[in-house]
């Protein structure tokens, strides 16, 4: 794709994924994956469209979306959170299979089905530190969304990630309680 076809937005980008997809596959099979992946998919597929998102690209076992607003994208996240246990509860998604969140937000080039730039790999490195159940975001994302989400911020790290010559200032997120 050509250059021409991008354009750079002020977005929030969310990145879901499936914790140890790869061992719950040798786990159950192929079979049985494939259709937990699916029954996933349409819960995260979900989420995005009820926050008004939308999916630049699948990743099998996750997804990366972005938002008009970084409150859309920390909503949207909890939203997976919240639909994964009604899922669990529906036996659709077995109790053992949970989700990490990442949630970053600044300019990005985005096309068809790319996007690039620091956001979206903050995203994605958040998602990666998450603890399994979890959701991360950037404290941009916090102080953009404030008065706007739903989101309780818990606790702020100094995460180092990969790739990234600075640490970056990470929120534990979590629905209100």
């Amino acid at each position: 794709m050509s250059t021409a076809n991008r354009q750079t937005q002020l977005l929030a980008v969310l990145v879901v994924d499936q914790v140890g997809s790869t061992a719950f596959l040798q786990r159950v099979g192929d079979a049985r994956a494939n259709e937990v992946r699916a029954a996933l998919q349409s819960v995260l597929r979900q989420a995005v469209a009820e926050h008004d998102g939308r999916i630049v690209v699948g990743t099998g076992d996750g997804i990366l979306a972005v938002f008009d607003g970084a409150s859309k994208g920390l909503d949207a996240g909890l939203a997976m959170h919240r639909r994964l246990v009604d899922a669990h509860r529906s036996g659709q998604v077995p109790t053992d299979v949970e989700i990490r969140v990442g949630v970053a937000v600044g300019d990005i080039s985005i096309g068809e089905q790319v996007c690039h730039g620091t956001p979206v790999v903050e995203a994605a490195q958040l998602e990666a530190a998450a603890p399994p159940g979890a959701m991360l975001c950037t404290d941009a994302v916090k102080v953009l969304s404030a008065g706007r989400s739903s989101a309780d911020f818990v606790s702020r790290e100094q995460i180092h990630l990969p790739g990234l010559s600075q640490p970056l200032s990470a929120w534990l997120c979590r629905p209100p309680t």
